[in-house]
């Protein structure tokens, strides 16, 4: 996810919920680009032609990535899983799928059917992106 810059990921918000323990219910919520604003006038001469921001324009961040835990996605055991504690910081690195209402949908609607789903899920890690909220008359909004 992300339309370019500099910024895909602004700011994390993390919220948990009260369920089963083993669930570990965690929802992260980045302020992203769909939260991202640009304004401009498009006078039908041509495409609009912004300057690119100076990275001098954002501030210098460091991190102690000492204090967590990395998490490779493409070769995660169960165990690995049962081994993270609440409040944990996860380093996540491999390949995090994602998928929104509109791709829960569809793959609800294939497993009716008994269709098989275009990709192998097993294993897998899904970041759901969204929600968005819909544009006019659409059922979901854009990723």
């Amino acid at each position: 996810q992300g339309l370019g810059g500099l910024t895909t990921v602004l700011d994390i918000k993390i919220k948990d919920y009260p369920t089963h323990a083993a669930n570990l219910p965690v929802a992260m919520i980045p302020n992203c680009a769909a939260t991202r604003h640009a304004h401009f006038t498009l006078d039908g001469s041509g495409p609009v032609m912004l300057d690119p921001p100076s990275l001098e324009d954002w501030p210098k961040l460091t991190y102690d990535a000492s204090k967590g835990t990395r998490v490779d996605l493409d070769t995660i055991t169960p165990e690995d899983v049962a081994s993270w504690k609440p409040g944990q910081t996860l380093l996540l690195n491999g390949k995090l799928l994602t998928g929104r209402d509109a791709a829960h949908k569809r793959m609800v609607d294939m497993l009716n059917k008994g269709e098989e789903l275009p990709v192998d899920l097993k294993g897998r890690f899904i970041y759901y992106v969204g929600p968005v909220d819909p544009v006019r008359d659409e059922v979901v909004g854009p990723a």
